[in-house]
């Protein structure tokens, strides 16, 4: 998009900041209130899950100019790059704003994703380019990797980092449902792949015909466990068997409301941020939270039945297999988290990764934070 002169005149002579358009993204999973309120506005009544703050192109802020004209602010850093960014910015990253701000508000849980560092971005980009693959049988859509942080506005509630393979083993044991006998077989193997990684591509390319059986037969199992009284649950696996049963009702036909089971369940307050490298497979649960994360890269999903990346391979044979192999190949091992406190987390990094070269910060201090009285996760 060309800007005409009158657009592209508030990049030299337009007093102060503009006001900023935030485009509202409407998933199932949203809330029906939540952006309203904050925005202080009435509510669309459809579900509104994501607020956009940035010049990605599939949803663009719009700059408000002084005359009452809007111009997309991706438009804006097209025509002039220097004058948006800053020539440090565009030095370093080219004509285009590296991050993405989101506002979150999250009325049903999201589907577990994981993110492919840059090395294997831009290697299986290039690879695919090679192979002259359309853009609609590509699995790697860019070379970028797409780390995240998280800042909760309200109690938010998230999976993030694999468990320890031993108390995995521990969970789905205890629920003593007979078809999970081949995952806990290949939770046993020595295999890094064929570990607690591999468990989520083999739950997410369950047979179809027998998911909804599968996950119906995990809750209630879980509501047993948590029925009984001959079992002893700690905090945290009460509160995972809770996840477990909600999941279950939200998505009846998924065998990953096992999920909490494999995952380690963060239940964060207000102000306490949470951060998410490329690698570690995560989800979020329930509440609202300002997220900040690399503008472009892939995500790789594997929930509800299914397991696709965002966009690619919609039109490959076995796109639930194919994606379901690129989220455990993307899992990042050893495992992902690990303790240094009883109030705080700290995500391993076992390599460099795109957000240490964005944000000064984080190569000196790669930690979220949990708040006091919070339960540390198992140690690694």
């Amino acid at each position: 998009m060309k800007l005409s002169n009158c657009h592209s005149g508030f990049l030299t002579g337009a007093p102060g900041p503009l006001k900023v358009a935030k485009p509202v993204r409407e998933y199932d999973w949203g809330s029906t209130g939540a952006l309203a309120t904050l925005e202080g506005r009435e509510p669309s009544g459809r579900p509104e899950a994501e607020l956009w703050m940035g010049a990605h192109p599939a949803a663009s802020s719009r700059l408000r100019q002084p005359d009452g004209s809007e111009v997309s602010l991706a438009a804006a850093i097209h025509t002039n790059p220097v004058a948006v960014l800053g020539r440090e910015c565009t030095t370093r990253f080219s004509a285009r704003l590296p991050f993405l701000r989101k506002v979150l508000a999250i009325a049903r849980a999201l589907s577990i994703q994981v993110h492919p560092s840059r090395a294997q971005a831009a290697a299986g980009f290039a690879r695919e380019q090679a192979a002259g693959m359309s853009q609609a049988e590509r699995s790697y859509v860019d070379l970028y990797a797409k780390p995240e942080m998280l800042l909760p506005v309200t109690e938010f509630a998230a999976l993030a980092g694999l468990r320890p393979r031993d108390r995995i083993i521990q969970m789905l044991a205890s629920l003593n449902v007979p078809a999970l006998r081949p995952v806990l077989l290949t939770l046993e193997s020595e295999a890094v792949q064929a570990g607690p990684a591999g468990v989520l591509a083999i739950l997410a390319t369950w047979p179809r015909a027998q998911r909804r059986a599968l996950a119906s037969l995990i809750c209630e199992r879980a509501h047993g466990l948590l029925g009984g009284t001959a079992t002893s649950l700690d905090p945290d696996g009460q509160s995972s068997l809770e996840w477990v049963i909600t999941l279950a009702e939200q998505h009846p036909d998924d065998p990953l409301v096992v999920a909490p089971l494999l995952l380690r369940l963060h239940r964060l307050q207000p102000g306490q941020p949470i951060y998410l490298p490329n690698g570690v497979p995560h989800a979020c649960l329930s509440g609202v939270g300002v997220e900040i994360m690399a503008s472009r890269g892939q995500v790789y999903r594997a929930s509800v039945g299914r397991a696709l990346p965002a966009s690619p391979q919609r039109h490959s044979p076995e796109p639930e297999r194919s994606a379901a192999l690129l989220l455990a190949s993307s899992v990042r091992m050893p495992k992902a988290v690990s303790s240094r406190t009883a109030t705080k987390v700290r995500l391993t990094i076992t390599e460099e990764d795109e957000c240490a070269r964005t944000h000064p910060g984080a190569q000196a201090d790669r930690q979220c934070r949990s708040s006091p009285g919070l339960p540390p996760p198992e140690r690694t």
